[in-house]
């Protein structure tokens, strides 16, 4: 890569000026710049491992060496996510049946007695819009998690997260606000369990209610 990059002038200990440059180089460059970007935007997902069921997915960061691609996928979609060891996040954008998450929909995300999400530190679902921006919302919650407060759980043990526009009517403990539009909703696990980082636990779908 190195030998490429001398091509045009660009070597380690040397200065580098685009407007030394000629035209026709100077428009490729141009043109590779926006190819780049495309292509590292598509890898965010292309990049990304299917869990076998549920509909999730996690993005499978671990250290890149000389795996460029993979780094810049990183930086785009997560700029400063930790290694496996320290955290892993799983992505959700459709429910149980395939169908994009919607706030037309009320969605109950259900973990059975003793199958939250296992973290030694702490774990979140945080949701974003379809441009990825925090959703503003009338309780001001952006995630919920073990760390929130009040979260309810069932007679049974069982805890059910609340996802929707509207207010539930069983209240705000367990509530996530969804937007009216399309939604992506992020489930982070830091310091996860081994259970978590080898796949014998595996997150639940998202039911419609």
């Amino acid at each position: 890569m190195l030998k490429q990059f001398e091509r045009i002038g660009f070597r380690p200990g040397g200065s580098f000026q685009v407007e030394t440059l000629d035209a026709a180089t100077t428009r490729g460059l141009s043109r590779g710049i926006e190819a780049g970007r495309r292509i590292v935007a598509n890898g965010i997902f292309t990049r990304s491992v299917a869990v076998p069921r549920n509909g999730w997915i996690y993005s499978d960061i671990r250290p890149w060496g000389v795996d460029y691609m993979r780094r810049a996928t990183t930086a785009l979609g997560g700029l400063g996510a930790l290694d496996p060891e320290e955290a892993i996040y799983l992505s959700a954008n459709r429910d149980a049946a395939g169908q994009p998450l919607n706030g037309k929909q009320n969605y109950v995300l259900r973990f059975a007695k003793g199958q939250t999400p296992p973290a030694g530190a702490f774990w979140s679902v945080t949701l974003y819009d379809d441009n990825r921006f925090l959703v503003d919302n009338p309780i001001h919650r952006y995630a919920i998690g073990d760390r929130t407060k009040g979260l309810r759980t069932n007679p049974d043990g069982s805890l059910e997260i609340r996802i929707q526009s509207g207010r539930p009517e069983s209240g705000e403990s367990n509530w996530l606000p969804a937007p009216e539009g399309v939604f992506t909703l992020a489930l982070r696990l830091y310091l996860p369990k081994p259970e978590a980082a080898d796949g014998r636990w595996q997150p639940p779908a998202l039911k419609i209610q």
